[in-house]
């Protein structure tokens, strides 16, 4: 039979094992959730590039349609959304 003093001293080693085994853990997926959070980034922002893109060509189509507009004017309107994004 156990005494109360190898008990403790089995719960303690037992403790001392498991923080070894959480740190090794942590050390697995602490990575890997930073590359989930890195790539929820990522695709919120080529999803904003995308939505500024779209409106650049809507805008520049609504002014191409109008009469007395050159194409210049045009292009210098849909740079000018674009500039939000790019940097030229």
């Amino acid at each position: 039979m156990f005494t109360r003093r190898s008990r403790q001293a089995l719960n303690q080693k037992s403790q001392t094992k498991r923080s070894g085994a959480t740190l090794v853990e942590l050390a697995f997926v602490t990575p890997v959730f930073l590359v989930f959070v890195y790539a929820i980034f990522e695709f919120g922002y080529a999803y904003m590039v995308s939505n500024i893109i779209q409106e650049a060509t809507q805008e520049g189509a609504k002014l191409g349609r109008c009469e007395d507009v050159t194409t210049a004017q045009v292009q210098e309107k849909v740079k000018k959304l674009l500039d939000t994004v790019f940097d030229s």
